[in-house]
C-alpha cells in the first residue's frame, strides 16, 4: 500500500469551500480509478489555512496510472482556492 499525502494553504475564509470542492471534484474521480483505497481530509484546528489529504492506494503502480491530463483538469477546478501545495508518498508497511 502507498500513501500519498498532500498538504494544501487556502486563505483561511476558503478552507471550508475548498474541503466540499474536494469533496464533491476528486473524491468521486479517486473512488472511479482502480486501486484507490481510502481518503482522508485533515483540517488543521491550529492553522485555518491548513488542510492535509491522506490518499491511500493499493499499489504504487495503480496509484501512478491516473491519467495525468485528469489531474490537471481537475485540479483547474481547485486552483483558485489555494495558495501553495506540497506533496509527499510512503510505502505502508504493517508489522
Amino acid at each position: 500500500m502507498v500513501v500519498e499525502i498532500l498538504r494544501f494553504i487556502t486563505p483561511p475564509e476558503l478552507r471550508d469551500e475548498f474541503i466540499e470542492r474536494d469533496a464533491e471534484i476528486w473524491t468521486p474521480a479517486l473512488a472511479a480509478h482502480p486501486g484507490f483505497v481510502d481518503k482522508e481530509v485533515w483540517a488543521d484546528p491550529q492553522d485555518p489555512g491548513r488542510v492535509t489529504i491522506m490518499i491511500h492506494w493499493a499499489s504504487y503502480e495503480q496509484w501512478k496510472q491516473f491519467p495525468r491530463d485528469l489531474v490537471e483538469q481537475l485540479d483547474a477546478h481547485m486552483r483558485r482556492l489555494y495558495t501553495s501545495f506540497s506533496s509527499e508518498e510512503y510505502e505502508v508497511r504493517k508489522l
